[in-house]
């Protein structure tokens, strides 16, 4: 943090214009820069000093709840049959992996944003690698957002008709599914009976107003916080009933002991996309950080540590509870292996209320970073050819010049943002409409035609998770590091093995892993 603007000009150059042709990215107003979310879209030259940035929203515990829920959170669901395809001891190995490359990502980007004064995952990228770099970032973010979505829309899709209808004693086909009545509640019976009209229904009147509302970490703070404990109330009732499920289905879905827990299937590629889909929170890094109250390196540091191993904690406990439950017979969305018009399961059905409900939750998370990646990428496309950005902090009373917007500009651009209702922060609702609509919207088409949320999450880890979480952050770090001439830098910090060897152990895994995911996925849907 210690270093003078002067100098990364050795590193960056800088343009000085006057004050009127200047690109105002803060705000004057005789107290001091004061900066907020507009920091997520700034230029690469421009450097912002960590101490200059606006004080956050969010408290360390609703950060916390935040980061919870973007690494793993509700697609946790499909943890047990990530176990059934990579082999039950290899998952355990696999998500110490993971956990790792996590903590070593979350770790890299933080230090990177603040040595280079940049604070987005798009600006560090853009720096690196050039405009090339910026739309790398924006298409893994987006698609790993997209896969995500439509694993939520699937969730809430499959799952919440069937806890309706059975909650309301409606006629259900042999899958359990709501079917037309005529005798009780005939409009709602065949309502529930057709997925199109229900999704239809439940998106306009549920998920896009509240993937509206919450439009900010700061009110995602709150829902994260339920999700979480509805989540872990969750986990506790797997692991609870793990061993009476064991002994029920043991005898038909056991294959030996060997083939059971030692083994690793061949399914272990399309497995490790699955798990990357689930631990990917790369995209989200910056956005908590940015909404932490008190922000330092250190403290940020410790609360991502502590969400890790929540997440972790999650993850084993619904997964490996989930699949010691079925063996052989685990399904991709563990709540389908349960039959609630047995009378022994019968009490379990309010748990598995929780699991769509989290998935709503979910969805705002993921329409929010791509609202600032769709943000980003229109601002740095729209600049190119113009002057280039200055750094005019010592120019006090700066003005933006007044131009005239484009159309995708005036849509897309917060340069100039409105304030949001019930806090001091910066926002503008029609960029997070059009994102909520066109993310529903697609994610609705594939949701309907999706196989199953195990292919679903694999797919996505193939092509993007997997580079997200292990190729770009370690690619930064080497790049970034290498022209870098401070030792304080990220880079140089934590020896050889912290610089060179799990930066590179990150992106071979992650380029092999993915090439291997993408080949499996292909193979077993042509098959």
């Amino acid at each position: 943090m210690g270093k003078s603007i002067r100098k990364y000009r050795q590193n960056r150059e800088y343009d000085y214009l006057d004050p009127d042709k200047a690109s105002a990215y803060a705000h004057h107003d005789g107290r001091g820069n004061q900066h907020f979310d507009n920091d997520l879209l700034t230029s690469p030259r421009e450097f912002v000093p960590l101490e200059e940035l606006a004080p956050g929203h969010s408290s360390p515990f609703g950060v916390m709840m935040n980061l919870t829920v973007t690494c793993v959170g509700t697609s946790v669901v499909v943890m047990p049959y990530v176990f059934l395809q990579a082999g039950f001891v290899m998952t355990i190995f696999m998500m110490m992996l993971f956990a790792i490359i996590v903590h070593y990502s979350t770790y890299c980007l933080v230090h990177l944003g603040v040595s280079q004064g940049i604070y987005s995952l798009h600006g560090l990228a853009k720096l690196a690698f050039g405009q090339r770099g910026a739309y790398a970032v924006g298409f893994l973010q987006f698609v790993t957002s997209l896969g995500l979505v439509i694993a939520y829309l699937s969730i809430i899709y499959e799952d919440l008709p069937v806890l309706l209808g059975q909650s309301l004693g409606l006629d259900t086909d042999e899958s359990g599914f709501p079917i037309p009545s005529v005798n009780k509640y005939p409009f709602l019976s065949k309502l529930l009976a057709s997925r199109f009209w229900f999704a239809e229904v439940f998106t306009v009147l549920f998920i896009l107003p509240i993937a509206l509302m919450l439009a900010s970490y700061r009110r995602l703070q709150y829902t994260s916080g339920i999700t979480t404990v509805l989540l872990l109330l969750t986990a506790l009732c797997v692991m609870s009933k793990a061993s009476y499920f064991h002994d029920k289905n043991v005898r038909e879905a056991s294959s030996g002991f060997s083939r059971d827990y030692l083994a690793v299937p061949a399914t272990i590629f399309q497995a490790f996309g699955t798990m990357a889909s689930s631990f990917a929170s790369q995209h989200h890094i910056f956005h908590a950080f940015h909404s932490l109250r008190e922000r330092t390196v250190t403290v940020f540091m410790r609360v991502s540590l502590l969400a890790l191993f929540l997440s972790v904690f999650l993850a084993y406990s619904v997964g490996i509870g989930g699949y010691v439950s079925y063996l052989s017979q685990t399904k991709a969305d563990i709540f389908q292996n349960l039959d609630f018009r047995a009378a022994d399961q019968k009490y379990l059905r309010p748990f598995w209320f929780f699991l769509p409900l989290c998935a709503v939750f979910c969805i705002p998370l993921e329409v929010l970073v791509t609202r600032h990646s769709m943000q980003f990428l229109v601002r740095s496309s729209c600049q190119q050819d113009e002057a280039p950005e200055v750094l005019f902090r010592a120019q006090p009373g700066a003005k933006p010049q007044d131009t005239e917007p484009t159309a995708t500009t005036a849509l897309f651009d917060e340069t100039k943002p409105k304030p949001c209702a019930g806090g001091g922060e910066r926002c503008s609702w029609m960029p997070q409409l059009l994102t909520a609509v066109a993310m529903l919207a697609v994610g609705q088409m594939f949701a309907f035609f999706a196989l199953s949320i195990g292919v679903v999450l694999s797919v996505t880890g193939g092509i993007g998770a997997l580079l997200l979480m292990f190729v770009l952050p370690a690619a930064c770090h080497l790049k970034l590091s290498a022209e870098a001439d401070d030792s304080t830098t990220a880079g140089n910090q934590g020896g050889w093995f912290f610089s060179t060897f799990l930066p590179c152990f990150s992106l071979l895994i992650g380029i092999i892993g993915s090439v291997a995911c993408v080949l499996a996925n292909i193979v077993q849907l042509a098959s």
